[in-house]
């Protein structure tokens, strides 16, 4: 299991401490996830070093706070459905070959916020609905 983060090698550390006999099956793959080359990258290290990928599931999304949508905030809204959707997409379109080499699998995490709208959260929403297109 390759297990990517941004930012916190601490909670990876975690991770492992907590992962018992399992721990050693855990990779750590730090890296920006919304950067293609990146994601190039780790696919084609993950088949180098594995052989192939089964499962690829990708839940990673910006912080989440609450933002009226306004004149104010619109230019923020639209960066965050395009960082949102971003981390998505462009782990899924580097891993499409290697997952249909093996047969494998992809699992996008989404909310039920996509079809419930609760107020405030406009710029999460859109991202998921996003992501879910």
């Amino acid at each position: 299991v390759y297990a990517n983060y941004r930012r916190g090698g601490d909670a990876f550390a975690r991770l492992r401490e907590r992962a018992g006999d399992a721990a050693e099956r855990l990779v750590a793959a730090p890296g920006d996830g919304a950067d293609p080359e990146w994601c190039a990258e780790t696919v084609a290290r993950i088949v180098d070093e594995r052989g192939g990928l089964d499962l690829l599931v990708c839940n990673a999304c910006p912080t989440i706070l609450p933002m009226w949508y306004e004149a104010a905030t619109a230019e923020r809204v639209h960066r965050y459905v395009a960082d949102a959707l971003a981390l998505a997409s462009h782990p899924l379109a580097a891993s499409l070959d290697a997952l249909t080499a093996r047969g494998g699998q992809a699992v996008v995490v989404s909310s039920v916020y996509a079809e419930k709208a609760p107020p405030n959260f406009p710029h999460y929403v859109a991202a998921k609905c996003a992501v879910e297109g």
